[in-house]
């Protein structure tokens, strides 16, 4: 079973990622999306230092899974990456209908592109609390360690709210769409936005052209194999019984997204474990 069959299967209430998950691209946006209808949580194993959390990789996928009304998706103690390639703190992935929220708690948001850390900030607290999601928005600005690299000035939301429409567009004004609630999870940026662009264009067109340049140059076949990254995209259901789902490994090939499909291989898969 894979993490779109997981995520909808009503049984399961919690996904545990043994290791790095990447999210197969193709067909994104060209298929239904699934609808989730219960709660459910994405997590890491007990005691896994924050520092080395695995980490879910959307691949910058669009429409793919709607969240039912009322429901929740958590994603705890986990990485969270390339979930959307502008600004904002939507996850493109997902969707919503009335009532439906997505919770971050404890997880590093990494991001190839990001704006400014003092611009950020100040746009994140610009931001006023929706009415229907009680508490305080508190932002401030921390130096974050996460597999051998400091990732200084980092923006880390230690209570943080708003709502996220169905065009992903964002307000503390309530439209079809999620809540969006982030606690003690922080943004953590490879680079950022250069002042030469930022003079010229939007901030959010430059972070989309940032990424999209970013993937075109791991593009090439001849680049280093360092850009081919090895994913142990095991996950492990909580029903009650300890029962591993899958525990296999993908190779991606990283393809630019808007032009080619990217190549997959397929290495075995374990069998389901039942047990401790």
């Amino acid at each position: 079973m894979g993490f779109l069959e997981a995520l909808q299967d009503p049984k399961i209430s919690e996904i545990v990622l043994l290791g790095d998950v990447v999210l197969d691209p193709r067909g994104s946006g060209e298929r239904d999306p699934i609808l989730i209808t219960r709660n459910v949580t994405i997590t890491s194993p007990p005691g896994t230092p924050r520092s080395s959390l695995p980490a879910l990789d959307f691949s910058f996928q669009q429409d793919e899974a709607t969240i039912g009304v009322n429901v929740t998706v958590t994603f705890k103690s986990v990485m969270l990456k390339n979930m959307r390639k502008g600004s904002g703190l939507g996850m493109d992935f997902f969707g919503g209908l009335q009532g439906s929220t997505i919770v971050c708690i404890d997880v590093p948001r990494w991001r190839y592109m990001c704006a400014a850390a003092d611009a950020a900030l100040a746009s994140a607290n610009s931001y006023p609390r929706p009415s229907d999601l009680p508490g305080k928005n508190l932002v401030r600005l921390q130096n974050e360690y996460h597999r051998g690299t400091w990732y200084n000035s980092s923006l880390h939301y230690v209570s943080f709210a708003l709502h996220v429409m169905s065009d992903n567009s964002e307000s503390d004004a309530w439209l079809p769409g999620y809540a969006m609630v982030l606690r003690n999870s922080t943004r953590i940026c490879q680079t950022y936005i250069s002042p030469e662009c930022e003079s010229v264009k939007s901030l959010d067109q430059c972070q989309v052209d940032g990424v999209d340049a970013w993937l075109a140059a791991m593009d090439d076949d001849t680049q280093d194999e360092s850009w081919k990254q090895k994913v142990a995209a095991g996950v492990a259901s909580g029903v009650g019984a300890a029962l591993v789902l899958a525990a296999g490994a993908f190779v991606w090939r990283r393809r630019r997204l808007r032009r080619r499909r990217m190549a997959w291989e397929n290495e075995a898969a374990d069998p389901a474990t039942f047990g401790g």
